[in-house]
């Protein structure tokens, strides 16, 4: 990839630019794994607009944005993309294994990652049997109110860890009471 060429059609709805690293010191041209292209134009036919938000980073970026120490992002080998519909996009990604296994078996691609408001595919260098898969989206139930910040997400909205809390707590007593 080169920035110069960032104008360049690379599929039917990408032009070069979008996977270009945003990495503010990110070189002039870089590698990136063409089967991630493949991939999220194949996302973009059937889940919406699709903006790519993460591709190469160089270690200092990775480091910044927290990314891991071996993250795919480094060589190349990931991507990360907000999709229009994201919802329906993350219940097919973890609802069922056709998704994952079109992407897996058809585009390449060995990790696959979900998050509230984007999601990461790469490339890594396993077998099809190791793939890797994980969801990291914090999971709200919507039941507000003032409750102690032990899990509660910054707008206050209990989170599933805070239900799992108060509802341990609340059999605790009812057992308690139950046995006077």
């Amino acid at each position: 990839m080169n920035v110069y060429d960032s104008d360049q059609k690379i599929s039917r709805n990408f032009t070069l630019g979008e996977f270009y690293s945003t990495s503010p010191d990110a070189p002039e041209s870089h590698y990136l794994d063409g089967k991630l292209i493949d991939a999220w134009q194949y996302l973009r036919d059937n889940y919406g607009v699709t903006h790519i938000t993460s591709t190469l980073r160089t270690p200092q970026h990775n480091s910044s944005v927290g990314g891991v120490k071996n993250s795919q992002h480094l060589i190349g080998k990931a991507v990360d993309a907000v999709v229009k519909d994201h919802d329906r996009l993350i219940y097919d990604l973890t609802g069922g294994q056709e998704l994952s296994d079109h992407l897996i078996y058809k585009y390449g691609i060995r990790g696959i990652g979900v998050y509230d408001n984007f999601v990461h595919l790469d490339t890594r260098n396993v077998k099809v049997e190791h793939v890797t898969r994980w969801d990291n989206r914090v999971e709200k139930i919507g039941i507000t109110g003032t409750l102690t910040s032990f899990g509660t997400d910054e707008d206050g909205v209990l989170n599933a860890w805070g239900f799992r809390y108060y509802v341990l707590v609340a059999l605790g007593l009812i057992i308690y009471l139950t046995r006077k």
